[in-house]
C-alpha cells in the first residue's frame, strides 16, 4: 500500500547521532531480529511470513560504520554475523552512502549474498552529503531504480511495467 508506506516514512524522525562511526551492523541485526508473523497474519510490529513476501532493508547513511557490534546480545559480533543473519532470513540489504567515507567498509557489505552497496556523490555544499543527495530528485531516482533492480533480481516480477 503506497499510501501507507508514505505515511510511515513521513512519520520517521532522525534523532541523536552526532558522532561517527555509526552502529550500522547493530542496527541491521536489530531489524533482522524483528519478530516474524505466522502465515496469513499481518502485524505492524512483525515481518510478514517469509513464504508470503521478500524482505528488504534499505539504509541511507552519511557516516562509516563500526566494524564490531556493541548492542546487548550482539557484543563482539561483526560483518560475518550480519551476513549470517541476513542469509538465514533471506533479507535483501541495500546500503546507500556517500563515496569516500568508508568505501572499503561498505564494499565489504556486499559479501552478504543479498546485499548491495550504492556509493553516491559526496556533498558539494556545507550540508550533509546524504541530505544533499536526497534533495536531488534526479540522483535519487537513479538510486531508486538501482534498488528496484536489485530487489527484482531476486523476486519474479510479473505484470510490473518497467521491471525487467
Amino acid at each position: 500500500d503506497i499510501g501507507e508506506i508514505e505515511r510511515q516514512l513521513a512519520a520517521l524522525k532522525a534523532a541523536g547521532g552526532g558522532d561517527a562511526p555509526e552502529s550500522l551492523l547493530d542496527a541491521i541485526c536489530k531489524v533482522v531480529d524483528i519478530p516474524k508473523s505466522e502465515k496469513g497474519v499481518e502485524s505492524a510490529d512483525a515481518w510478514r511470513n517469509r513464504s508470503e513476501c521478500m524482505r528488504a532493508v534499505i539504509v541511507f547513511t552519511d557516516a562509516p560504520y563500526k566494524p564490531v557490534m556493541s548492542a546487548p546480545g550482539l557484543t563482539g559480533g561483526g560483518l560475518l554475523d550480519v551476513c549470517n543473519r541476513c542469509l538465514s532470513e533471506r533479507i535483501l540489504l541495500t546500503v546507500v552512502s556517500p563515496k569516500g567515507i568508508d568505501d572499503a567498509g561498505f564494499a565489504n557489505l556486499e559479501a552478504i549474498r543479498y546485499a548491495k552497496w550504492i556509493g553516491v556523490s559526496a556533498g558539494r555544499s556545507g550540508h550533509s552529503s546524504i541530505d544533499e543527495f536526497i534533495n536531488n530528485r534526479e540522483d535519487l531516482e537513479v538510486v531508486i531504480r538501482i534498488i528496484a533492480k536489485h530487489i527484482c533480481s531476486f523476486i519474479p516480477c510479473r505484470n510490473v511495467p518497467g521491471c525487467d
